[in-house]
């Protein structure tokens, strides 16, 4: 059963986690400029969005308690360009640690945090294992390794053919595709030179060394029919990691 935790009351939370098949479930997303074409909101729509398709396919197999999404996250990559705001990773680590704490005063096992901004990817891994020195099982869904796992396009970045044709499939009206112009494309040979692993040195970046108007990628070859395609994968996936958690 998929529950709003919001929506609930203190004892019905109760009595959900008492039954011992609560698995918490926390969307974060983020808000920060994606190019002149998708809205500052793109991550949190789309974190959104994969948690309720997921957990519609999984079905009754667990009480999912879906907890407030998180709309600001770690985005100092961007903030080069107005509309960006970003905690520091000082913030977001604690108010992680700090949502953990009330899970824990809660009675809840295990959490799951689906994450929709590539940005955060890092410093989840190390909120997890804080958290988890709470006695907290955390398990960690990320979109972008997901993708990568599945062998999307590198160039598959920032505002990009995946996220613009994703947001033209679940939110069209967000889309501003006059603005998708053939110069932004030209980022996708910015982001293949800097991300050409040379003698297995990762280089660290901001959007505006990298990108053409915020965009890393070639968002001019977006479509509602890739973006149907690849939401229909990477549910597929992200339910399988799902039921991986149930059964831990």
């Amino acid at each position: 059963m998929v529950y709003n935790y919001m929506s609930l009351t203190r004892p019905e939370i109760t009595e959900i986690v008492a039954k011992g098949k609560a698995i918490a479930i926390l969307p974060v997303g983020s808000t920060e400029q994606h190019g002149p074409h998708l809205p500052v909101g793109t991550d949190t729509y789309t974190s959104q969005y994969y948690v309720n398709k997921t957990l519609e396919k999984v079905g009754d197999k667990a009480d999912f308690l879906v907890l407030p999404q998180l709309y600001y996250s770690l985005s100092v990559e961007h903030l080069s360009y107005p509309a960006t705001i970003s905690m520091s990773a000082e913030t977001f680590l604690r108010v992680l640690q700090e949502i953990g704490e009330g899970l824990q005063g809660t009675g809840i096992t295990k959490l799951i945090i689906f994450n929709g901004h590539g940005g955060n990817d890092h410093i989840l891994q190390v909120a997890a294992r804080e958290i988890h020195k709470l006695g907290i099982k955390v398990f960690c869904s990320c979109v972008i390794q997901i993708l990568d796992a599945m062998k999307i396009e590198p160039t598959a970045v920032h505002a990009d053919q995946f996220e613009t044709s994703v947001i033209m499939a679940i939110h069209p009206e967000l889309v501003h595709k006059d603005k998708i112009v053939p110069e932004l494309d030209k980022s996708a040979d910015k982001w293949m030179e800097i991300s050409d692993f040379h003698a297995f040195i990762a280089e660290t970046w901001f959007a505006d060394e990298v990108s053409v108007d915020g965009v890393i990628g070639e968002p001019g070859k977006a479509s509602p029919e890739f973006g149907k395609e690849w939401l229909s994968k990477l549910i597929d996936e992200m339910a399988k990691g799902v039921e991986y958690v149930i059964n831990r």
